[in-house]
């Protein structure tokens, strides 16, 4: 289990925050990607009020892909306990036991496109929302600390018909978020 924090800044202090980490040692490990992640939900939207309530014990169901990369997409579930969180991931090829249905989509270029993600998940969490953003990944100097910044967020609206998912409208979040990431035993500096 680790700890994750995220802040929310305006998009127009990304460069400053970059330089800040940088200049501290910091490194950027991964080229900038392109995360995309289909979000699973009841029909009351339980486990986005969960979330929104601030309820200790919650979890998160999604389908993730990187750029383009269909094949490598997972489903995920994120569990929350107090101020702890754990990741279960699985292949999307391992989801034998779901029935499929086809997701039309605006990737983050504004070009239709489609990948084939799970009806349901446990029979009974459906897709909800679509949500696109670019990812930077940093890593402190000691390895212990992992930062990333998200920004040109991207939310869609999953629209279901009988035989396929629809997104909607793309919606832009103005700001951008990061997040601190670490384990347990890390100690943080005052």
């Amino acid at each position: 289990m680790r700890y994750e924090r995220k802040y929310e800044i305006e998009r127009n202090y990304n460069l400053c925050f970059t330089n800040a980490i940088l200049t501290n040692g910091f490194n950027e490990i991964y080229a900038s990607r392109i995360v995309n992640s289909l979000y699973y939900d009841d029909a009351e939207f339980s486990l986005f009020s969960d979330s929104e309530d601030g309820i200790n014990e919650r979890k998160k169901i999604r389908l993730r892909f990187y750029n383009s990369n269909f094949e490598d997409a997972n489903i995920e579930q994120k569990i929350k306990d107090g101020e702890l969180n754990k990741k279960i991931s699985r292949n999307i090829k391992e989801n034998n036991s779901e029935s499929y249905k086809k997701l039309n989509f605006y990737d983050s270029d504004n070009k239709l496109n489609f990948i084939y993600v799970p009806k349901s998940i446990n029979q009974y969490f459906l897709p909800k929302t679509f949500i696109i953003y670019k990812r930077r990944y940093f890593l402190s100097e000691n390895q212990e600390l992992r930062i990333t910044i998200d920004e040109n967020i991207l939310f869609q609206k999953v629209i279901g018909f009988d035989d396929e998912f629809f997104t909607s409208t793309k919606r832009l979040h103005t700001n951008s978020i990061i997040e601190f990431k670490y384990n347990v035993n890390h100690k943080p500096l005052n």
